[in-house]
């Protein structure tokens, strides 16, 4: 008896290339069905930069109005510079311990960060730009203790924490951060950031960025400053030579040679040679939405620190709560309060208080006496 020999692989599915997936989801614009469309629509945005090429010669042969309206809507969509990549990135590196490999570098996200420093720098007119400190500068720094990156070059990737001292070193944060002094150093977190000195960062956060001193007076303060990126919020009480991007709202109590881009409602106490600039390149590109706690809780207070608390005030009227920080919001005696369950104090500083409930946060400013609820965005491309 003889045996034929047949190949598995003619009998399992074919896989499509990249090439073929990106042509297909191309045809899948066209679709009548508008689901459809947009799961298209989403796939190719996912597919990132390098498509864009492939994209305009789409739209150099298409034909169909609709269609050249959605890939010319892809086209700026992949050509603005984003935040919600670079968060990303930064909760993939969270997830392992793969950064404490020597040598370990996230390409991507160095690629994005320093794309973002370069639109900033073009749209300021700051052409020296750059990251402080450079991934292939840095080394994995494991050390618990207090003063372990004051020395410098140390990478560390943590979830939400606090770090007293921090020199040319790189922190990737899936969550919150306070720092009570950084020279030199990229600081990225998903949440927030708050940092009592700066001087020459690059400090971003998802949700809420606040600085007391950032630069110094006097002098050539632009080459002292930061760059400061807060995905809704950022509060300064003293900025020399800042670059600042908050879409929601920017508050600063005095600042000198201060740059504002594409932020909202921007409040300067006392400024002296500012400026506040626009540019299409840089769209953070998520749409705010009401805080979904805004009319079911009134902050009084919000204390800072590792042993921070809250205090605060139901829409029932109810009585004034405390909750402390990483706590539920909750009555005297536990119980779960109207509206509230479920919701955790999640970071506090003395002006900003942010809650977090599964997926979805909600964040307060203080504005003079009182605390003012923000709008939402929500940063992840998926």
């Amino acid at each position: 008896m003889r045996f034929v020999l047949i190949p598995l692989c003619l009998f399992l599915p074919r896989q499509s290339t990249p090439s073929q997936d990106l042509k297909s989801q191309i045809e899948r614009l066209k679709s009548e069905n508008i689901e459809e469309r947009e799961q298209a629509y989403r796939a190719l945005l996912a597919m990132g930069r390098e498509v864009k090429p492939r994209l305009e010669e789409a739209l150099g042969t298409a034909k169909d109005a609709e269609l050249q309206a959605r890939l010319r809507s892809l086209i700026k969509q992949l050509t603005v510079t984003r935040l919600a990549p670079i968060l990303d990135r930064v909760r993939l590196a969270a997830k392992t311990d793969d950064w404490q490999r020597q040598g370990w570098r996230d390409l991507a996200l160095e690629e994005l960060l320093n794309e973002l420093i370069a639109r900033v720098g073009q749209v300021s007119k700051s052409p020296d730009l750059k990251l402080p400190t450079a991934f292939d500068e840095v080394r994995a720094n494991t050390d618990p203790g207090a003063f372990a990156l004051k020395e410098g070059r140390g990478l560390r990737i943590m979830r939400s924490g606090s770090i007293p001292f921090m020199k040319k070193s790189i922190v990737l944060v899936d969550g919150s951060i306070s720092v009570s002094n950084a020279e030199e150093c990229v600081i990225v977190a998903t949440v927030a950031a708050e940092v009592s000195h700066s001087k020459r960062n690059v400090v971003i956060a998802g949700h809420f960025v606040e600085i007391s001193h950032d630069g110094t007076q006097g002098g050539d303060a632009s080459s002292q400053g930061s760059l400061l990126v807060s995905g809704s919020v950022g509060s300064i009480s003293f900025s020399y030579g800042t670059l600042c991007l908050a879409p929601d709202r920017l508050v600063i109590a005095h600042a000198d040679k201060t740059v504002s881009i594409n932020s909202g409602s921007v409040e300067i106490s006392h400024r002296q040679n500012t400026r506040d600039m626009r540019s299409e390149e840089i769209d953070f590109g998520q749409a705010s939405r009401r805080n979904p706690l805004d009319g079911k809780i009134e902050i009084t207070q919000s204390i800072g620190g590792s042993f921070g608390a809250v205090l605060f005030r139901t829409s029932d009227g109810s009585g004034e709560y405390v909750a402390r920080l990483g706590a539920p919001l909750r009555g005297p005696k536990g119980e779960p309060l109207q509206e509230l369950e479920g919701w955790n104090v999640s970071f506090l500083t003395h002006s900003y208080a942010l809650f977090t409930k599964d997926a979805q946060s909600a964040g307060f400013l203080r504005l003079g006496k009182s605390f003012v609820s923000l709008p939402v965005r929500e940063y992840r491309s998926r």
